[in-house]
Formats: structure tokens, C-alpha cells, sequence
């Protein structure tokens, strides 16, 4: 209801989209959001961190191959290389692309090695590490 009222009252579609995706991730409706976010994309195709968006979202349901696909699409255009690396090596992990996953994290930390995000991602990558060592002994 509130996406058509938007479109009413001359609300820009591509703003209401990307509300409406951005909710429809809130609440787990990833499949939904899907449809929304590609809708959107239909009509802004050089929305470079909408790409991003959907790469993740494809990533939550575990579309990878379609995941990484959006991903390549959003680094074709211009984009802020954090963002993108930082999303694209968290969903490389999940999808046990490790390699990939840590060529991210490098590319992170040479382009803004200060960042958050690379933080964050180090973390990641020791839990998981630890992770799989305790697996390794039994634990």
C-alpha cells in the first residue's frame, strides 16, 4: 500500500524502489527484494552500489553465481571500491570462496587499509579461522 500511495503523491519511483528493497531486506524477504531491487535496476542500470545491493541480496539467498555476477557489474561501474570490496569478499566467505575472499580483503586494506570495514573483515576471516581449527580438534 505505501509503495502504491508513493507513486500517488509523485514520489520518484527509483527513490520508492530502493525504500521498498531496502524494507523488504529488513524483513527477511530477500526473494522479494530481489524482484524489487532488479526492477530498480531495470530502470537505473549504472546504479553501481544497487548492484551491490542485489549482489548481496542474491548472496543471502544463496544465489553465488548470480551474486558475483552483480558484483562484476557494479566494479564495471563507478563505484566506491570499499563498499564493493568489502561486500564482495564477505560473500566470497560465505560462499567458502577463500581465495577470492582474501584477494578482497587485500584489495580493502590497499585501498583504504583505515577503513572499518576492513577491520571488520579481518575479524571475520580470524573467527573463522579459529573456527575451523576447533573443528580440527574435535572440539
Amino acid at each position: 500500500r505505501l509503495y502504491d500511495r508513493s507513486l500517488q503523491n509523485g514520489a520518484d519511483i527509483g527513490w520508492v524502489l530502493r525504500r521498498l528493497a531496502a524494507v523488504q531486506c529488513d524483513m527477511d524477504e530477500h526473494a522479494a527484494a530481489r524482484a524489487t531491487l532488479r526492477r530498480y535496476l531495470s530502470l537505473c542500470p549504472e546504479d553501481a552500489t544497487e548492484w551491490i545491493s542485489l549482489a548481496i541480496v542474491h548472496g543471502e539467498l544463496g544465489e553465488f553465481d548470480d551474486s558475483f555476477d552483480c558484483y562484476r557489474r557494479a566494479e564495471s561501474l563507478d563505484v566506491d571500491e570499499t563498499l564493493l570490496h568489502y561486500n564482495w569478499g564477505l560473500t566470497a566467505e560465505r560462499a567458502d570462496k577463500l581465495q577470492a575472499a582474501h584477494a578482497h580483503l587485500r584489495r580493502l586494506t590497499a585501498i583504504a587499509a583505515d577503513s572499518p570495514q576492513t577491520g571488520n573483515l579481518r575479524g571475520d576471516k580470524r573467527n573463522q579461522q579459529k573456527g575451523r581449527a576447533k573443528k580440527q580438534q574435535g572440539h
